[in-house]
């Protein structure tokens, strides 16, 4: 500690040592891969669920569209 108080304090009391230096292509491939992931989850939602449980959509009925979610009440309504 003489020598290097800064480098001491890092290795013994946060950890931090050459071995366990940052690496940023690593984290870079595994924020990619779990973007993927996560993007593909309701791609394979869509594809499993059975059609006749979707709700078809027509131009005037988007998400942000009242008639959109009465749609969709409706639907869970019916298949209840």
């Amino acid at each position: 500690m003489a020598h290097d108080a800064l480098g001491a304090h890092a290795q013994d009391e946060l950890g931090i040592s050459v071995k366990l230096k940052p690496r940023p292509i690593q984290a870079a491939l595994a924020s990619a891969a779990s973007f993927a992931v996560g993007a593909a989850l309701p791609l394979v939602v869509t594809g499993v669920v059975p059609q006749a449980t979707l709700i078809p959509l027509s131009p005037e009925h988007h998400c942000c569209s009242w008639l959109f979610w009465a749609d969709w009440l409706r639907a869970l309504e019916v298949q209840a």
